[in-house]
């Protein structure tokens, strides 16, 4: 269960990757930094996730 939230949390960071992209493409620093925020929660969490899982 933990490794298919890990999986999860993975696709979401993907996801933000690519809205940072659009974002920053469009020249929407508000939105970007938004994007930029939530992946970096995701990601401490996916680390957090991992860690457990001893991977």
């Amino acid at each position: 269960m933990v490794e298919e939230l890990s999986k999860d949390f993975t696709n979401i960071s993907k996801q933000l990757e690519d809205g940072i992209r659009v974002a920053g493409d469009a020249g929407d620093d508000v939105s970007e930094y938004m994007f930029i925020s939530m992946q970096t929660s995701v990601d401490k969490h996916n680390w957090m996730l991992l860690s457990y899982l001893g991977k």
